[in-house]
């Protein structure tokens, strides 16, 4: 598992969010988010298409660029309907990033449960990109 400074180095990183509708529109953004000096972009699911739906947009994207050669363009995701369990089983194991809105960590809360358990299903798929 990749550390924060071993893919970004030690600077400042700036990483658009695109709020996915469809395909064309994502591959869009990420071009104007590319070109703008971007680091890198999140792929959300803010309404406009299903989980399922930006994973799979996500995953037609980084294979496409990926065959053209494209400079290498740091792209994550964030599935707002899915559980943090859920997201683990069904990003791609190759997925560079994943935004959870709630890690379950509580101040107040010594045990952490819900963070142990999110930990637990993070480590169960062997997934070893960069969790936000």
């Amino acid at each position: 598992m990749k550390s924060f400074l071993e893919i970004f180095g030690n600077k400042k990183v700036f990483l658009a969010v695109v709020h996915v509708t469809d395909y064309f529109q994502a591959l869009r953004n990420i071009r104007i988010a590319e070109q703008g000096g971007a680091d890198g972009a999140f792929l959300i699911s803010h309404g406009k298409v299903t989980d399922s739906t930006l994973i799979g947009i996500y995953q037609t994207i980084r294979e496409e660029r990926r065959e053209a050669k494209y400079p290498e363009f740091w792209l994550g995701i964030n599935c707002l309907t899915l559980s943090p369990e859920a997201v683990f089983k069904r990003a791609p194991k190759d997925t560079e990033g994943i935004w959870l809105d709630d890690l379950g960590l509580r101040p107040r809360n010594p045990e952490q449960r819900r963070a142990k358990k999110i930990r637990a299903a993070r480590m169960r798929s062997r997934w070893e990109g960069l969790l936000f």
